[in-house]
């Protein structure tokens, strides 16, 4: 039996119920702990805190540093009241948490369990079926120059077209998919002292030891777009920061940062995968129809 266990520091009744449920399900046992005793508890840190948002701030000085040094780094996850707004950002970098479970995220049960499958095994989320359970059209392309990026995005507007309302969500797909891979072909490739490899005014293709793939699933539940490159150079608080500049209007005039920014407003789940150094996978998920958006944005980090 698995000895992984959640931590939930002064979360409402309603929602210790509905994590215990989730949770257990996935082999990991909940336990309604306060800050104090988290550092007593005889099995070792644990998998997965669950507090509050400003319950962090309160204990920015006392468990939190014994959480990030313990061997087995916890993941932290704070309750608000929604993801991405400037004051939710900037408790995320100066407390240096990752993942928000939105207030709107409760009412939407399988995003909310897939969240927390992301957050205990963030492996999982590179599986685009994982993701859209039951897709009818799961697609992949790799991508190395400008033009391919083009003609792809054409071809995966015709593939979603079926699960799309109205032309202005046809255009959204165009701008997420040019965003996204912009991203990585700019971002995320790196000369040998450490400096961004390409500009979009000095690029003609990738180098062949380079890739950049798109993978696209659609069905009547949710399309999802995700586009992975192989060199794992994202930073979480890097985007962070784009995402807390540009919502604040700090950044009007930046040159970068503005993609995640735009996407993170187009989609009803904008998640990042990574393992540093290998991969990194940004997946952008909306759900097909009118269903009221969600935002929500987590980073699921592998070891």
């Amino acid at each position: 039996m698995s000895n992984r266990w959640a931590a939930l520091i002064n979360l409402p009744p309603d929602k210790q119920e509905r994590l215990g449920a989730i949770l257990g399900a996935m082999a990991t046992q909940v336990c309604s702990v306060d800050w104090q005793r988290l550092g007593a508890t005889p099995s070792g840190p644990p998998a997965l805190v669950v507090a509050p948002i400003e319950d962090y701030a309160r204990n920015k000085d006392g468990l939190l540093p014994w959480l990030r040094q313990a061997g087995d780094r916890p993941v932290m996850a704070v309750l608000a009241q929604a993801a991405a707004l400037p004051e939710t950002l900037r408790v995320q970098l100066e407390h240096d948490l990752l993942n928000v479970l939105p207030e709107p995220l409760w009412s939407d049960p399988p995003c909310l369990e897939r969240t927390l499958r992301g957050l205990l095994f963030p492996g999982e989320m590179f599986d685009m079926g994982c993701l859209v359970p039951g897709a009818a059209v799961i697609e992949q392309f790799e991508i190395t120059t400008l033009a391919e990026k083009h003609q792809i995005a054409e071809e995966v507007v015709v593939l979603a077209r079926p699960y799309l309302t109205g032309r202005r969500h046809v255009r959204d797909i165009h701008l997420i998919i040019n965003e996204l891979i912009n991203n990585a072909f700019f971002h995320s490739f790196r000369n040998p002292e450490g400096e961004e490899k390409y500009s979009p005014r000095r690029f003609s293709r990738l180098d062949k030891d380079e890739h950049v793939v798109l993978e696209a699933a659609m069905g009547d539940e949710a399309i999802a777009l995700a586009v992975e490159d192989n060199c794992g150079t994202l930073s979480p608080r890097e985007v962070l920061r784009y995402l807390l500049r540009q919502g604040s209007g700090e950044g009007l005039y930046d040159s970068h940062g503005r993609g995640f920014y735009l996407v993170c407003n187009l989609v009803d789940h904008l998640s990042i995968c990574l393992v540093p150094g290998e991969r990194s996978r940004v997946i952008s998920m909306r759900h097909a129809g009118n269903t009221p958006p969600i935002r929500t944005l987590n980073f699921f980090i592998a070891p």
